[in-house]
């Protein structure tokens, strides 16, 4: 079983390198923000994970990144949050206090990527969008997640009726 993070543009450059291609490169930059994962499942690529550092970001609404097992999110209508998945992979233990020297430096991490993006089209940017971005995510996003042993019932399925 393969445990590492990976994202969904892996899927390129893992079937491009399953067909023997091999992603067209700038001299400049990476052109195409994949990584070929079968090296990886193999076990043959000497790298500990395709990526050290790994970046999101849900127009509006939030942004995160990843490095190690060190997870900073940070939603665009509330406070930064700091977790440390090997220790805590349902995200319950908030640490920005307590790991403030790392959650900065992954902030800092975090603002240049986004910097490096394209600004977002000046229709959604206004602050008509951004104050509904900003209810609709506090009202969809659970700032406390059940707990482990929470044996409430989380899924309804329902039975068609063909």
């Amino acid at each position: 079983m393969y445990v590492e993070p990976v994202v969904a543009t892996d899927i390129l450059g893992t079937l491009v390198g399953a067909a023997g291609g091999v992603a067209p490169q700038s001299k400049k930059k990476k052109i195409f923000d994949t990584v070929d994962l079968i090296p990886h499942l193999k076990g043959e690529s000497g790298a500990s994970r395709p990526h050290e550092i790994l970046f999101w970001r849900m127009s509006l609404r939030a942004s995160a990144v990843r490095e190690g097992d060190w997870k900073l999110l940070r939603p665009n209508s509330e406070f930064p949050q700091l977790y440390f998945l090997k220790d805590d992979p349902s995200e319950l233990h908030n640490l920005i206090v307590e790991e403030h020297e790392v959650a900065a430096g992954l902030l800092n991490k975090l603002n240049k990527w986004e910097h490096s993006l394209e600004r977002n089209p000046a229709i959604i940017s206004t602050p008509q969008w951004s104050k509904y971005n900003a209810k609709l995510y506090a009202r969809d996003y659970l700032l406390e997640q059940p707990l482990p042993d929470d044996s409430g019932e989380h899924w309804k399925l329902k039975r068609s009726k063909d």
